[in-house]
Parts: structure tokens; C-alpha cells; sequence
């Protein structure tokens, strides 16, 4: 007998997985209708009879199906080793179609939820049955359950996208087939020479030659069965990555404008498709030489759709995005992204300019926030600048611009940092300008947007904050960047956001973020120390944001209280009054050694009761706080 590896309760024998691994399907559909709790034994590494079955290819559905409704919770069992769910392997073995339509819909919301399991090489279901010849049926029933996988790369960086496409377009094979199309609408689109691409003469016929090529072309490759088959293919994956639905019938794509009731249907574009994702530039290439018309056209939400219906889409709030916006936004970085966003502009140069419906964002203004792409020059956001160099200078509809985006993405700040900036040291002393001089600032967004337009670090967005707010919100360390803002607009130090902000300065912003590091929240102390005894709206002084953030006294909160003392005797200026200490307790994020040092530097505040009647014991307790976590400090301050 072995134990339940649910409750830990005796159960059955083992003997159903032994039959599993020895292909005994006939006697492991018997023993799930006479011992179905024995279906729920871990083997080594955590294998089920259920992994086994899918691993060993049974042939018998009903087996399968006998399988998942004795133990349903095995669907997401993954194994130790690979971490592989029983789908994993049913879709790495080949096993047979109906085998997997069971392992999906049995139990839908386990099934689907299988679907998008990575294992630890990073890889989904559909990547198995995409690399292994899955029996027909079964990809189109991977992608109808969970489409989204289709782009994820492993951690090789492979997807099932690549596997469509790229391993084929990279093989000699390949490049053989698909380069006489591309050099015969775009020459220079084979080396990627962006200015020589500007310089063609194939450019010179315009927009209508340019369709009517594209015309010519998608006819020749629908007479080429080695380019139309694979291109075809890849296409069912592109549009199921964004969840288009062409029914029972994946050989093509339904771009009919209106659904059997009337209402508009989502129309695919490919061009959109490939610019908003990550894949080989010979799919961007592809398309754009099979549907240049598709540059211009506007996203009506087509591209993502009504998130509450699969096929139609809301026409009275339309994106209007244009390819360019969805590349500006794209994860696709480096010399491909760049590509793909000069190549963009070298047809509809206009696009830089059109403000989508979304947030009234610009191209720019979606590439500035793009974590992605970090460096003005290798990732294209300089040729979006140069194609519209006022893009600096427009407000969304939160009344940012580009440089309060760019600010405002923390990953985005930190990965420019590789390309020449400097993060300033970790210690409580301020930084100083020598520190942050002589640095090279060609790839950084936030300072080329600051010097194409210094002006926007005194302009406050629809909640009151500047540039400068936005980087103590988000931001960990003070470096060049910072420097620059503050430089910029040196009196943002001391202004507060709209009433709908808790009116907050800089200071209280970088207090309350559980990612400023000590040399952010140095700076912004040392450049306005009177800031320390204000109150943000809510009537919490830093001290008090800082302790319920749960930011480590070393890491700041030590230099908020070295600057201004009395903070720490303070009660908030609301109903509750709280002091540090309840702040600190109440805080799941706070540690012990905190809650330790505010008790020792002010034991009183143990006797404080708020509103509530509610000690700093109380909630310190409530928190989830354990005896060496702080709470025998509080305790032993007042027993």
C-alpha cells in the first residue's frame, strides 16, 4: 500500500502504474473502474500512470479517458525531472488525436491550463507537437485552446513560430526558395541595408506600383508549392497567436469584413501581425512585399480584438494603430527591430505622426516605455524622432510625453545603463556631479528625449507629475538620467502632485516604492530636506511611507530618519493615527529587522492605540509576522 499524495491517507497498491509502464492498457482500464484512487501514486519524479500512458503512445482513448477521471488533478502534475505535464508528453510522443481532445476537454479549465504550462526547458505542448509531427489535428486543437504560446520563445529562444518557419527559411533549402520573391519586389531587403532600401529605384513607382508588384508576386507564390505551403501554414500560426478563428478550416484566414449578425468582424492584416511580435526579419519581409497596402491601413481593434468575443470587435472605440505603432511596441530589439521600424517609415513616414486611439500615443511615445528597446540608436527610436521631430513636444491623453513614458518604465531605465551610464554608488552620502560626469549618453532615450526637448521636465501630466515624480516612483537608483531630469527643472524637487496623487511630493513617491534603493532616496533627501516633515494628502510623512512599503532601514529609511528625527514620534495627520512603528507592523513586506530598530529608537510607540483600539502588537500579528520576525520586539517594548 502507498499513501495518498493528497491527504497522506493509505491507498491502493501501485500496481496501476506498473501496468502503465509496461503498455498493460487492458489492465489499467480495469483497475480504474476497481481502484481508481491507485491512479493517484507519484512515482520517481513524480510520474502518474496518466504521464505514462502519454509517454508509452497508448492507442486506447478510453483508457486515457478512465485515466484523468479517476485522478483529474494529474492533468497538471508535472514531473520533477522535466517538469513536464502528462500533455507535454502526450504531444512529444505522438499520441493519438482523440488521446489529446480527452487530455483538453475532459476538464476544461485543467486541460487549457496544461496548455500553457512551460516545463523547465521552457516549452509548451504546442512546441512538441509542432517539433514532432503531432498527428493531424492536434496542433489546430492547441491553438484553439491557447493560441498564445505560439511566439513564447524556450530558453534557447526557440518557438513554435520558429519551428514553423525560421528553422526552414534558415536552412539552404529556404533561403533558396524565398529569395527570388523578396529580390524581386525589394532588392536590398536581402542584405537589410536600410539606406540603400531608401535609395531603390523600385521605390520611385509609389504606392500603387508598389501594391501592384505585391499582386504579381502573391500570385507567382501561389503557383510555388514549396513558398505557398510553408507560407500558408505560417500564416494560421501568426493569426492564431492573436486569436483569430477561422473555424474547422486552418488551410485560410476569414478577412470578411461583417459576422452572420451584422456586426463588424476582425480583419487580419499579417503586416500588423508580424510588426507587433518577435520572429524572423524574412516574415516581415514576406509581408510587407506581399501586402504594402497593409502600411497605411488602420487597426480598427482587428489586431487584438474584443478580449469578450473571439471574432468581433467594438467599432466605436477603434485603436487606429498603424503597423508602426505595433512595431514601436513590439518585443523585437537589435538590428531586426530597428529593420523593421526604418522599414516601416521608409513607406508611410506619415505614421510617425498619427496619434492612436487608444491614449493618444504616437509611435515615439509607445517605443520611449518599450522595455524592450533601450538604446536610441540600435533599436530604432531615433528614426522615429527624425521622422517627426515634434513627436517630442505631444501630450497624450494623460498629458505626458515621450520623456514622461520613458521615465516611467523602470526595466526601460535600467537597461541603458550597459551602454555607458553609470549607476551611482550605494552609500548614504549624496552623489555628486563628478560622479556622474563624462558619460556617454548616445544610447540613452531619456536623455536624447531631454535634449531634443528640455522643456518636458516642467510639464505635469493630468495627475500632477513631472518627469522627476515619475522617476522616484518607478526608478531604484539615482544616476545620470536623474541628474538630468532634476537639472532640467530643478523646482519639480518641490512640487506636489494633484490632490488625486495624495498630492505627494518626489520624496514621498520614492518612499513608498518597495524599489528605491538608498542612493534615489539620498539625492531626493539631500536636495529637499524640509520634505521629510511635510505630509502628502493622506497625512503620512516619508518616515511613514517608507516603513509601510517595508524599504530596509539601511536601504533608506535610516537616512529619511537621520534627517529629520522627530518624524518618528509623529502620528499620522488622519483618522488612524498611526506612528513608523504601526506602520511598520502592519506592513507584510516590513522585516524584523526594521520593526527592531523603530522600537529601539522609540519603544513609546508600543503603547500607541489608533482609531481602532489597535496596538502596533495587534497589527504586527495581523500581518503575519513571526516572534523573530519583530514581534517579540514590540512585545518586549510593552508586554
Amino acid at each position: 500500500r502507498v499513501k495518498n499524495s493528497e491527504d497522506g491517507t493509505e491507498i491502493a497498491t501501485s500496481i496501476i502504474y506498473d501496468a502503465a509502464r509496461i503498455f498493460n492498457w487492458g489492465e489499467v482500464l480495469s483497475l480504474c473502474k476497481t481502484h481508481p484512487a491507485s491512479t493517484r501514486y507519484l512515482g520517481p519524479d513524480r510520474w502518474t500512470a496518466l504521464h505514462h500512458a502519454c509517454n508509452r503512445r497508448c492507442p486506447q482513448a478510453d483508457v486515457y479517458e478512465a485515466l484523468v477521471n479517476a485522478y483529474p488533478d494529474s492533468l497538471l502534475l508535472e514531473t520533477e525531472d522535466k517538469g513536464m505535464t502528462p500533455l507535454h508528453y502526450a504531444c512529444r510522443f505522438k499520441a493519438p488525436k482523440e488521446a489529446v481532445r480527452i487530455l483538453l476537454h475532459t476538464f476544461p479549465s485543467k486541460g487549457h491550463a496544461a496548455a500553457g504550462r512551460r516545463d523547465k526547458r521552457g516549452r509548451t505542448p504546442l512546441f512538441y507537437a509542432v517539433r514532432y509531427d503531432a498527428p493531424p489535428g492536434v496542433v489546430e486543437m492547441l491553438l484553439e485552446v491557447d493560441p498564445s504560446v505560439v511566439p513564447e520563445e524556450d530558453k534557447n529562444a526557440d518557438s513554435a513560430l520558429g519551428l514553423v518557419w525560421d528553422t526552414w527559411a534558415d536552412k539552404f533549402e529556404g533561403k533558396k526558395a524565398l529569395m527570388p520573391y523578396i529580390r524581386e519586389f525589394e532588392p536590398v531587403l536581402a542584405s537589410g541595408d536600410t539606406e540603400a532600401e531608401e535609395e531603390s529605384p523600385n521605390d520611385k513607382g509609389g504606392k500603387k506600383d508598389n501594391i501592384l508588384r505585391a499582386h504579381e508576386l502573391r500570385a507567382k507564390i501561389m503557383n510555388d508549392p514549396k513558398v505557398s505551403e510553408k507560407w500558408k501554414r505560417v500564416n494560421i500560426f501568426l493569426s492564431a497567436a492573436f486569436h483569430f478563428y477561422p473555424g474547422d478550416n486552418f488551410s485560410a484566414i476569414d478577412v470578411s469584413d461583417t459576422t452572420m449578425d451584422g456586426s463588424k468582424k476582425r480583419k487580419w492584416r499579417v503586416l500588423h501581425g508580424v510588426s507587433a511580435i518577435k520572429c524572423h526579419i524574412t516574415l516581415f519581409h514576406m509581408a510587407k512585399a506581399l501586402y504594402p497596402e497593409q502600411v497605411f491601413e488602420l487597426d480598427e481593434n482587428d489586431l487584438y480584438g474584443d478580449p469578450g468575443c473571439k471574432n468581433s470587435v467594438d467599432p466605436s472605440h477603434p485603436s487606429r494603430r498603424t503597423a508602426l505603432h505595433f512595431a514601436a511596441a513590439s518585443p523585437a530589439s537589435g538590428k531586426d527591430g530597428k529593420y523593421v521600424i526604418s522599414s516601416l517609415l521608409s513607406l508611410h513616414p506619415e505614421a510617425a505622426s498619427v496619434a492612436d486611439n487608444v491614449d493618444g500615443s504616437l509611435p515615439l511615445h509607445l517605443i520611449a516605455e518599450n522595455d524592450n528597446k533601450s538604446h536610441w540608436l540600435h533599436d530604432g527610436v531615433s528614426e522615429l524622432h527624425l521622422a517627426n521631430p515634434h513627436a517630442v513636444k505631444a501630450l497624450d491623453r494623460s498629458g505626458r510625453t515621450p520623456l514622461h513614458r520613458a521615465t516611467a518604465s523602470l526595466a526601460h531605465r535600467s537597461s541603458s545603463i550597459g551602454d555607458g551610464l553609470q549607476h551611482l554608488p550605494a552609500s548614504p552620502v549624496a552623489p555628486t556631479d563628478i560622479e556622474i560626469q563624462h558619460i556617454d549618453v548616445t544610447g540613452s532615450i531619456i536623455l536624447n528625449l531631454l535634449e531634443a526637448y528640455p522643456g518636458a521636465a516642467s510639464i505635469a501630466d493630468t495627475t500632477g507629475r513631472l518627469p522627476l515624480h515619475l522617476i522616484a516612483e518607478h526608478g531604484e537608483t539615482w544616476d545620470a538620467e536623474a541628474d538630468a531630469i532634476l537639472k532640467a527643472h530643478p523646482a519639480a524637487i518641490q512640487t506636489r502632485a494633484r490632490p488625486d496623487s495624495h498630492s505627494r511630493l518626489p520624496i514621498h513617491m520614492a518612499a513608498l516604492s518597495p524599489d528605491a534603493n538608498i542612493s534615489l532616496i539620498s539625492k531626493l533627501v539631500n536636495s529637499h530636506p524640509r520634505a521629510l516633515s511635510q505630509a502628502d494628502g493622506m497625512g503620512k510623512l516619508p518616515l511613514h511611507l517608507a516603513c509601510e512599503s517595508g524599504l530596509a532601514w539601511e536601504n533608506g529609511v535610516g537616512v529619511i530618519y537621520d534627517t529629520y528625527k522627530p518624524a518618528i514620534r509623529q502620528t499620522e495627520s488622519n483618522t488612524r493615527r498611526w506612528t513608523a512603528l504601526h506602520s511598520a507592523a502592519a506592513s507584510p513586506n516590513a522585516g524584523g529587522e526594521l520593526v527592531a530598530k523603530l522600537t529601539e529608537l522609540y519603544p513609546q510607540a508600543a503603547q500607541v492605540r489608533d482609531e481602532k483600539g489597535r496596538y502596533p502588537l495587534h497589527l504586527a500579528c495581523a500581518s503575519g509576522k513571526g516572534w523573530e520576525g519583530g514581534v517579540c520586539n514590540i512585545f518586549d517594548a510593552f508586554p
